[in-house]
């Protein structure tokens, strides 16, 4: 009996080689520490970080638990670790010197502590004597140093790596009678997060938004010139006193370079780390299809700002969390340069899922001519990428487009170096609504 092989030959191959997909969902929580060694070791609940060795009172667990405190966050985040301890440094400015008032603050201590602390301003005073006071009580609580100048207090934790906050007093919207402000020095994580970036892309730890345990403004815009650098988004935060103001510094430093990349946070309880909440509660959602505005954040209580601390930090672009009609809700979901966070998102999002999805067809195909079929082949698939950035929120449906030139006109010169050139498409943001205005007549 013959075989049908000797009359008709089948060959069959798989083209199911498949392109790695970049992440949007997972986090960096960057951070110093000494639980391990390794650069970075990635969690998917806080208890996990209890097991090697963190301690409920470390900034970093700190830093995850508020992460994996949110309803929608990711399953898993990146803890990476810092290797050389900071020297933190703050500042303590009287603002006020009138008898009887009280400069009024509480001190989260390195083991977690709360220490308050109350002063009532004595008779005859100046803000040099209030200052004075309020020093030799700083200076009596464990792990502080300070000193005093005028009405300036200057203070460093006594060991490296300790991290202070310096925060309202229980049942206080803000700081009394004094303004603080963050000092401590750039610890160049800009360098240690493009090494890191290059050991975790590719793999099961590439992240895509970071979060750091530092707060200053020098340490925030060492941060954001990085990662404006990087395909990724910096979610910082900083609780100064003075960015309520007028005179604001981190915001206003942010804006003037005109960061797209990093979405500030302002918050007056920093060991909350509303930031890492603010991640956990919209990084996994799918890019575009929610603002980043409007967020409930759990564990973390709202600011209660004046109509003149709200402007001068959106003036700045300061993002900020607040109640609203008894809704806890960030504002306004914006980077640095005033554009919004999701937008940014988007773009992300749309140029890695393009790439990977022409990369994909030149890397499957044994070729892909230079014809107009090859070229439909491409054209296909960054419209099919379109088509589901309309699918999930991110693009106004029916609004996409893609456009290429016939393969004839194409410059000999191209042609050549077989590069097509160039395909275009057109698209519109879906956005959100923000705000709404409504205007009704009635009559009887």
């Amino acid at each position: 009996m013959g075989a049908i092989s000797e009359i008709v030959s089948v060959s069959i191959t798989a083209n199911t080689r498949t392109v790695s997909r970049k992440g949007f969902a997972q986090p960096l929580i960057y951070g110093y520490h000494t639980r391990f060694a390794d650069a970075y070791r990635i969690y998917s609940e806080a208890a996990d970080m209890i097991a090697d060795g963190f301690t409920v009172a470390d900034r970093v667990y700190m830093m995850a638990l508020a992460f994996f405190s949110q309803e929608d966050r990711n399953d898993t985040l990146v803890v990476g670790r810092a290797s050389t301890a900071f020297v933190w440094g703050g500042e303590l400015t009287i603002t006020d010197a009138t008898e009887g008032n009280h400069v009024k603050f509480s001190v989260v201590l390195e083991d977690g502590s709360v220490v308050a602390v109350d002063y009532t301003i004595l008779a005859a005073a100046t803000t040099t004597t209030v200052a004075t006071a309020v020093e030799l009580l700083i200076e009596a609580l464990t792990g502080i140093n300070s000193s005093s100048a005028g009405a300036v207090i200057t203070i460093t934790a006594a060991t490296n790596g300790w991290l202070p906050f310096f925060v309202p007093s229980e049942g206080e919207n803000t700081i009394v009678g004094a303004e603080f402000r963050d000092t401590t020095a750039d610890q160049n994580y800009s360098a240690a997060l493009a090494a890191l970036d290059l050991v975790t892309g590719g793999t099961s730890a590439d992240w895509y938004a970071v979060a750091t345990d530092l707060m200053s403004s020098a340490h925030v815009q060492d941060v954001a010139a990085q990662i404006e650098a990087m395909a990724k988004i910096y979610a910082a935060q900083n609780y100064d006193g003075r960015e309520t103001g007028s005179g604001g510094v981190l915001g206003a430093a942010l804006k003037a370079a005109g960061y797209d990349r990093t979405f500030p946070l302002f918050h007056r309880r920093p060991q909350q780390f509303a930031a890492c909440a603010w991640l956990g509660a919209r990084l996994a959602l799918d890019p575009g299809s929610a603002t980043w505005k409007f967020a409930p954040l759990a564990g973390v209580t709202v600011d209660v700002l004046t109509a003149t601390e709200r402007t001068n930090l959106g003036d700045d672009n300061l993002n900020f969390y607040e109640s609203t009609a008894g809704l806890g809700i960030t504002r306004e979901g914006v980077m640095a340069s005033g554009e919004f966070i999701d937008v940014t998102q988007t773009i992300d999002w749309l140029t890695a899922r393009i790439q990977e999805r022409v990369f994909g067809v030149l890397a499957n195909a044994r070729k892909v001519p230079m014809t107009n079929k090859g070229r439909d082949l491409l054209v296909s698939e960054v419209l099919a990428q379109l088509r589901e950035g309309e699918g999930n929120g991110a693009l106004v449906v029916g609004e996409s487009t893609v456009r290429a030139p016939d393969v004839s006109t194409l410059a000999p010169a191209d042609r050549a170096a077989r590069h097509f050139k160039t395909i275009e498409f057109s698209a519109q943001i879906a956005g959100a609504v923000h705000k709404v205005t409504v205007r009704g007549t009635l009559t009887v």
